[in-house]
């Protein structure tokens, strides 16, 4: 059992090799997920960088919020921020009006009769290759990541921190990404010593890519896994 916000039980299924989190009575998480899935299937390109960037992050080993670097969630997050603000023509639009609309639904009665496919109305013009978007996360993220500022993927926009939020904006953050329903902060387990860390894998990549290095290189571990990674 994991001592998180809300309690997981974690687990390694040897025959598919896949990582599980298991938690109970969560609508907010059952909410985000629909959410996630809706916004996967605005375009195509979207799910194929989710996967090539944690892909990229867990073999340079900054995806485990467990030790204090990048949550899976949080990464996604960051995704779909950069999605809005680091790209133009921008591929996905400012999620309030339908994450408030998400919000009033009611998990076991009404969330099933909605379609992931038709939630989120967005075509864009933007022509970028799967290459390219992963190139300008990258250069998006090593700018931001040393800028003080809170980021809302329900606004598509960021503001200066001003300290005075406990559960989004306090002291103890060195990263401040707003989960879009809770309004909390989803980068909350980001240690300040290990974020130098993480900046550092993202300038050092994005360098190997503007140098042509392989997608095989790119993606080869660069570090020894955690012993947590190890089970």
């Amino acid at each position: 059992m994991i001592p998180a916000k809300v309690p997981i039980v974690k687990f390694h299924d040897t025959i598919s090799r896949c990582d599980v989190d298991i938690n109970i009575n969560n609508t907010v998480g059952i909410k985000n997920s629909f959410l996630l899935k809706a916004i996967s299937l605005v375009d195509e390109r979207i799910p194929a960088l989710v996967l090539t960037i944690k892909a990229w992050a867990k073999a340079y080993d900054i995806n485990n919020a467990r030790f204090g670097t990048l949550s899976s969630y949080t990464i996604v997050i960051m995704i779909i921020y950069f999605l809005q603000a680091g790209v133009s023509p921008a591929i996905l639009p400012p999620l309030e009006p339908f994450i408030r609309k998400l919000i009033r639904v009611n998990v076991n009665t009404e969330l099933q009769k909605l379609t992931p496919g038709k939630f989120i109305d967005m075509k864009t013009e933007n022509t970028d290759t799967l290459g390219v978007l992963f190139l300008e996360f990258l250069k998006f993220w090593c700018k931001e990541l040393k800028q003080k500022r809170v980021y809302s993927i329900n606004s598509g926009s960021s503001k200066i921190r001003t300290y005075n939020n406990k559960v989004l904006d306090n002291d103890n953050f060195c990263l401040c990404l707003e989960e879009p329903i809770l309004r909390d902060n989803v980068a909350r387990a980001v240690r300040g010593y290990l974020l130098k860390n993480i900046i550092a894998v993202f300038e050092q990549t994005k360098e190997d890519v503007m140098n042509e290095k392989s997608l095989e290189y790119i993606l080869t571990p660069k570090s020894e896994p955690s012993d947590f990674d190890r089970r």
